[in-house]
């Protein structure tokens, strides 16, 4: 187990070159077709080209979800249980890299895939976990990896013997460093774009540079993480699968991504995880419109039942206790979190410079007549999310954003 709660910052460049080089089928952004990893970047690049030419932000920036489903038939179930599946997938992607590094929370997602190895009889070559003791380790974005990550790695070990185990500790006072433009640029993109200040898994290869050794030699690398969960919605009679971006931004951020369930070349685990949630999701739909379908989407430990993930480890519900307390109290936990950050700039000028610094750039740059940039309708504006395409549970025919909603995703006429 290795701790490193310190901070190195990582040169843009350098950040950026471990996209550029990366093999593997992935979520990515266009603008006017130029590729781009990062939603960021991919944001200012359109900002630049609208102010010059004129153009609607709908056909400069687009977000790209395997694409090449669409001509996959979501419409199929596998007739192979889930975790036969998941099974699966563990040695398929064993065969596909030599080395395979684990994202763990402890969560459902995570767990699920970690099992998954153990029953497939394959191995991880690293898990890393990424614990934040800033704000206390009740707090409840910390509470899963201090109350449930950290007491069950000896359990870890006994699944996996062989497996290399990082614990680091992303202790906000300090890894904030003033450093110059170029560095907190690079800090901003390996940031959640609406909540910059929490970590991500992009910040572990900072907390601990040797994540990076694996990247000087020539092995395929797969950074696995256990998301998504689909989202259903009936419209027009029929049932569809769909992900927004915001749902798998921090992954997005890290190279060589692989979600456990989603992929191009594996597409049958998501589809019968699809199929799964339709089925419960038709039995609460009974007598209700269909745009009732899409609150149907927010209670995640519903989702989780529903789709047979659980962390059997859990005894005391913690994750359950998360998304409850997250969901009753996050007004609440906004205005402690502003308060704590506000006190701890008192005593760290590095924290006030940076902060005052992200705040103009930020804001001025970015969120600055920002709904131009996310996809139509009212439903999704507060999020800020991009849309996938709609892969439809039905039938084999499968449309985009724009098929399926024409009047604007959340317009029901």
């Amino acid at each position: 187990m290795i701790v490193k709660p310190h901070y190195e910052p990582i040169k843009l460049n350098e950040w950026l070159g471990l996209f550029d080089s990366n093999t593997t089928k992935r979520p990515y952004y266009t603008v006017l077709g130029k590729k781009f990893y990062n939603k960021f970047l991919a944001i200012q690049e359109s900002k630049q080209i609208i102010k010059t030419t004129g153009l609607n932000p709908w056909y400069v920036l687009r977000w790209h979800c395997f694409d090449e489903l669409m001509s996959y038939d979501f419409s199929v179930e596998s007739p192979e249980s889930y975790r036969e599946l998941c099974k699966q997938r563990a040695k398929q992607l064993r065969e596909k890299y030599d080395y395979i590094r684990l994202w763990y929370s402890a969560g459902p997602d995570s767990h699920t895939a970690l099992r998954a190895f153990h029953e497939a009889n394959v191995a991880i070559d690293e898990l890393v976990l990424l614990v934040n003791y800033t704000n206390g380790e009740d707090e409840p974005s910390a509470v899963e990896g201090t109350k449930l990550g950290i007491p069950t790695l000896n359990k870890i070990k006994n699944w996996f013997p062989n497996c290399k185990i990082t614990v680091l500790d992303w202790a906000l006072d300090t890894n904030i460093k003033q450093e110059n433009e170029e560095t907190q640029i690079s800090r901003v993109i390996k940031s959640h774009l609406g909540v910059p200040l929490t970590k991500t898994m992009a910040h572990g290869f900072e907390l601990d540079k040797k994540l990076l050794n694996q990247y000087v030699t020539d092995k395929k690398i797969c950074e696995l993480t256990g998301e998504p969960k689909p989202s259903v919605i009936k419209k027009n009679n029929k049932w569809y699968s769909y992900l927004i971006d915001i749902s798998i931004e921090t992954s997005m951020l890290i190279p060589n991504l692989e979600m456990f369930h989603l992929s191009s070349d594996f597409p049958q685990l998501y589809a019968k995880q699809c199929h799964m949630l339709k089925r419960q999701f038709k039995k609460l739909m009974i007598d209700k419109e269909e745009n009732f379908s899409m609150t149907l989407n927010k209670n995640q430990d519903q989702k989780n039942i529903f789709l047979e993930r659980y962390n059997e480890w859990d005894e005391s519900n913690i994750i359950e206790y998360v998304h409850q307390f997250t969901k009753n109290t996050s007004k609440t936990g906004e205005e402690k979190l502003v308060a704590w950050q506000i006190n701890l700039q008192k005593n760290n000028s590095e924290l006030n410079n940076f902060q005052q610094w992200y705040s103009n750039f930020y804001h001025n740059e970015v969120y600055k007549d920002a709904e131009d940039f996310y996809n139509k309708g009212k439903y999704f504006r507060i999020s800020k999310g991009m849309l996938s395409n709609f892969w439809c549970l039905d039938e084999p025919i499968n449309k985009t954003v724009d098929e399926l909603f024409p009047l604007g995703f959340g317009v029901y006429k």
